[in-house]
């Protein structure tokens, strides 16, 4: 009895060892290889996402998890010599971002360091718009970027195109339309998209009718602030009159500028002007009459030009600068020393006006007069208005009979424009009959004996004693409108563009370079009589302090 209960015993302790030796085995580690090793530990993936492949060297099965959202890893586990493959979304930081990759085999830990290179996506110039002409056009957005982008065109009618909607990095994306054949404009939404951002901007092209407000640069190269700029608004264009191109407005504006880029000294200095259009509609053509002889008529125009008894044009001249103050760059000091606004008036009855204002700017209105005999004409008075009048700040040189001028009126006038660079096309002197007297030995020189004299009469003034005015050619266009500028006129003319835009200084020495200048490039042509009508002279310019 005693001998079996022994048996029983021993038997009993000998499994319970034999358990807790495979308990114990079971918990002891150091049979597993838990050694770790990577092709790489420090990563720097594209902002735009990117995929690492790393090799993985290991004792044993190994583990992986990432330590961040935007980051992944394709296989959470793997064996031995198994790869590990890494994913990173693109990112919309504009700084360097981190994480790490936790990889465990046994007790062994390691974390790879995972980097993400920061966002970049910048358009050159930082441009927010896509401008077209009416026509097949074409315009260009540079993109500086290391993402992947998208682009997306909102009109889905095929007139905005370009190539390549998908890319990657920097690229210069082509957009192009087809021409457009309609008489409005026509804009879409482009967006372009990188990563979880995008940008959107407009395309515009202009349609046949050119909107109010939309400003046209027709003639050259120069930056605003470096170029003297002639500015056409239209009063009396209704849609219809606004087509671009062919339109009466850009028909008109076309004629006049390159009417005056044919007559010197604008044929000689055209290369220092720009020429631009603002399209403004009214609902009427034409302009409003009111001479008090109970004829008087009223339109709906954009700037209320307005015909009154003497020829003149008035209308709504600070409306109208403001139109010139949209274009870009335009300040103050541009349109008051380097700027003239030219009104045209859709109105075929002959009329014009000039209006001066004493911190230099001007303003002329002229019709679209269609007399065939001077001093009428669209051209001829666009010639005198603003070619003579707006630009050189030249007097008129005609004078009403009986109306003699006074030694306080001649005081006046040299106070207030000769000082100013105005009236330089008319002499004071002391006596009649001496050219040298009133144009100074600069200008008694043989290529001007056959003209140069002092011909009696401007500003609507003759002489009388004690009080001479007189012009220096017999013809000129600030007589009659004839298409040609007398030598004191044309040297007005380069005297203000060339100082205003500071070509010369406006000294003692700047004047002589001038004067040297103008004599070097100086040309001309008398032209042949012409017949001239009865018309009245239009009215002088009236002068507004400010």
């Amino acid at each position: 009895m005693i001998k079996r209960l022994r048996q029983q015993i021993t038997k009993a302790t000998t499994v319970g060892f034999l358990s807790l030796a495979a308990i114990f085995t079971g918990c002891n580690d150091d049979s597993v290889d838990g050694s770790l090793q990577f092709s790489t530990d420090n990563m720097l993936l594209n902002a735009a996402g990117d995929t690492i492949t790393v090799d993985v060297t290991a004792g044993s099965d190994w583990h992986a998890e990432s330590m961040a959202e935007w980051c992944r890893v394709a296989n959470a586990s793997g064996k031995a010599n198994d790869k590990l493959v890494i994913y990173v979304d693109p990112t919309d930081d504009v700084y360097e971002r981190g994480t790490a990759v936790k990889v465990s085999c046994g007790d062994n830990v390691v974390r790879l360091s995972i980097r993400q290179e920061p966002m970049i996506f910048e358009i050159a110039d930082s441009k927010k718009t896509l401008d077209f002409s009416k026509g097949v056009a074409h315009d260009t957005l540079h993109i500086n970027t290391n993402m992947n982008w998208k682009v997306e065109i909102a009109d889905s009618t095929g007139w905005l195109t370009v190539p390549d909607t998908i890319g990657h990095g920097t690229t210069a994306l082509v957009f192009s339309t087809t021409d457009n054949s309609q008489e409005k404009g026509r804009s879409t939404t482009v967006r372009l998209r990188y990563g979880v951002r995008s940008i959107k901007l407009t395309a515009s092209q202009e349609g046949g009718i050119r909107a109010d407000g939309h400003i046209q640069k027709h003639y050259g190269n120069l930056d605003i602030d470096k170029g003297f700029n002639i500015i056409f608004v239209g009063d009396g264009f209704i849609d219809k009159d606004l087509i671009a191109e062919t339109g009466t407005f850009d028909k008109a504006v076309k004629e006049a500028y390159e009417f005056l880029f044919n007559i010197e000294p604008y044929k000689t200095y055209k290369e220092y002007f720009n020429v631009y259009s603002i399209a403004c509609e009214s609902e009427d053509r034409g302009a409003n009459t009111a001479t008090g002889e109970g004829s008087d008529t009223i339109k709906i125009t954009a700037f209320s030009s307005t015909y009154l008894k003497d020829n003149g044009i008035l209308g709504s001249n600070n409306l109208a600068f403001g139109y010139a103050s949209k274009i870009l760059g335009m300040t103050d000091e541009i349109m008051d020393n380097q700027t003239v606004v030219v009104v045209l008036v859709n109105d075929e009855r002959y009329g014009g006006k000039t209006y001066w204002y004493s911190s230099g700017k001007a303003i002329s209105y002229v019709p679209l007069n269609r007399d065939t005999q001077l001093p009428g004409g669209f051209t001829n008075i666009f010639l005198h208005e603003v070619g003579g009048h707006a630009i050189g700040k030249l007097a008129d040189e005609w004078s009403t009979p009986g109306n003699y001028l006074t030694p306080e009126i001649k005081t006046e006038i040299q106070k207030t424009f000769n000082k100013n660079l105005y009236y330089s096309n008319l002499a004071f002197p002391g006596v009649l009959g001496y050219p040298a007297f009133a144009w100074g030995p600069t200008f008694n020189r043989p290529a001007y004996s056959a003209v140069l004299g002092t011909f009696d009469g401007g500003a609507g003034y003759l002489s009388q004693t004690g009080a001479f005015v007189c012009h220096s050619e017999e013809k000129s266009c600030m007589i009659n409108h004839i298409p040609y500028f007398s030598v004191m006129c044309r040297y007005g003319i380069v005297q203000w563009v060339l100082f205003k835009l500071k070509v010369y200084q406006y000294n003692a020495s700047g004047q002589k370079e001038l004067q040297t200048h103008f004599f070097e490039h100086d040309t001309f042509t008398v032209p042949e009589d012409v017949t001239v009508s009865e018309r009245t002279h239009l009215p002088i310019p009236d002068w507004n302090e400010e």
